[in-house]
């Protein structure tokens, strides 16, 4: 998550100005990496924010990129983790975090339809 907290600080303080002229450049010309790329790491470094504050629980960039839709839901967000991690620490892969973050969305059109 070091990496998407430094990437916010650059971002959001312009640091990147000083040698290229966009964010985008900067990614991809310093980091060899996509802005979409840079922005998940940020997103995620925001989700570790959220749910572990303290620095307690160790949480992957994986693990918290399936949250990042609950971003702006904090309580919503911290309530899926602890759901998920009620058995030991939540995988990404086994699908612990998805059944949660679809289940702490407000319905959709859609969703109703069906």
């Amino acid at each position: 998550m070091d990496v998407g907290n430094a990437l916010r600080e650059i971002r959001e303080a312009r640091l990147y100005r000083v040698l290229y002229g966009t964010f985008e450049v900067y990614c991809q010309e310093r980091w060899a990496m996509r802005q979409q790329n840079a922005d998940r790491l940020i997103r995620a470094a925001a989700v570790v924010e959220v749910v572990n504050p303290m620095g307690l629980t160790n949480v992957n960039e994986r693990q918290a990129r399936e949250l990042t839709p609950l971003l702006d839901q904090p309580e919503k967000l911290q309530r899926a983790w602890e759901e998920a991690s009620d058995d030991g620490a939540p995988t990404s892969h086994d699908g612990g975090f998805g059944r949660f973050t679809c289940h702490t969305h407000e319905p959709t059109e859609t969703s109703r339809d069906s």
